[in-house]
């Protein structure tokens, strides 16, 4: 590259990305996991009314959509159907021709860059509202119904 400190100040830029796309990743299947046990104790509460269960579900759709934007569905891969590139193959497509060269990386390659970010971004976004806001919430109404368990969820335990 004509400009080595620029070909490694966007390397470090795609590295960031590439590990918060991995954390939001893990988080999505962390996620999932919670959201099936979640709703399990919904079902088996005693006093857990429909918009309760909805609400569990309607948080699976949510979670559904955020990793879709972030790896693809797929389904329509499975079927070889084109589908907009998700943030992941964004990614890789620009790790995979800058990592081990010395060239200045391609108008392509930062396109690719900045359209990932911009992807990123809400998904982000939404996951965080969806880990720290809305599972947070049915939590408290499990807890209220003295429901199982849940993974994340400490009781809210008095001695009698």
């Amino acid at each position: 590259a004509k400009d080595r400190a620029a070909l490694v100040k966007f390397q470090r830029k795609v590295a960031r990305l590439q590990q918060a796309v991995m954390s939001v990743n893990a988080t999505i299947d962390d996620a999932n996991k919670q959201i099936a046990v979640i709703e399990k104790a919904a079902l088996t509460a005693v006093g857990a009314d429909k918009s309760l269960i909805e609400k569990v579900r309607q948080l699976k759709t949510q979670v559904s959509a955020i990793q879709r934007a972030m790896t693809g569905d797929r389904t329509l891969a499975k079927r070889n159907e084109n589908q907009t590139p998700p943030v992941t193959d964004r990614l890789q497509y620009i790790i995979d021709g800058t990592w081990e060269t010395t060239s200045e990386p391609t108008q392509s390659q930062q396109d690719a860059y900045k359209i990932a970010t911009e992807q990123f971004t809400p998904a982000l976004a939404q996951l965080k509202t969806l880990i720290e806001t809305d599972i947070k919430s049915i939590e408290d109404q499990l807890e209220k119904l003295d429901a199982p368990w849940t993974p994340g969820r400490l009781p809210d335990w008095k001695m009698e």
